[in-house]
């Protein structure tokens, strides 16, 4: 997806009609989250997540590399008391300078409200308020094709590495900053 352009993530009617039910973080629980995607995908029938890549990204995490930076986002849905504290969608990647690679996701509550569908749209952008410049969502899927009207399309192999170059160097701004700061889809989980 080419974030250069203007991307209109918070048209959708659910994301205007359900987003105030819901709260954002980012990287909560990075590597309990990778451990749902997993568990999601087994429930499903196979994996490419297992725990040695879980340790791997976990530590560039906490490590942090100079460039790049790995991201967990976490959609909270409130209890019956109000507190936000029922995971219901996450979506998983990593960032290399300006580019943000979507490694996996998992829907956890899969209702009316669609919560992959607004964690993807919040998640958008975020990475496009922070100078994310593309989101490489690896081979198209059949299930993508609803981000083409985002920008989303196909690079040639020449036209991808030339933009990946472009880009692997350049620093985005602090994205875990950009969502305390209240410019999101979804507000920010705040803690008491």
């Amino acid at each position: 997806v080419d974030l250069t352009v203007p991307i209109p993530w918070g048209k959708d009617k659910k994301v205007r009609r359900h987003s105030d039910k819901f709260r954002l973080t980012l990287n909560e629980d990075f590597a309990g989250c990778l451990r749902i995607c997993m568990e999601h995908h087994l429930e499903r029938g196979s994996t490419w997540i297992d725990e040695r890549l879980v340790h791997v990204l976990h530590r560039m995490l906490v490590e942090r590399h100079p460039n790049v930076f790995p991201m967990a986002f976490e959609l909270w849905e409130a209890d019956s008391e109000g507190s936000f504290t029922s995971l219901v969608a996450t979506k998983l990647g990593f960032a290399c300078g300006k580019v943000f690679h979507g490694i996996t996701q998992a829907t956890i509550k899969k209702d009316s409200r669609s919560t992959g569908s607004l964690i993807n749209r919040a998640a958008g952008y975020l990475l496009q308020k922070s100078g994310h410049e593309l989101w490489y969502r690896g081979m198209k899927l059949p299930s993508m094709s609803e981000y083409d009207k985002y920008g989303g399309r196909n690079y040639s192999r020449e036209e991808f590495w030339s933009t990946y170059k472009a880009l692997r160097d350049q620093k985005p701004l602090n994205i875990g900053q950009v969502l305390r700061s209240g410019d999101s889809l979804v507000a920010p989980r705040v803690y008491a």
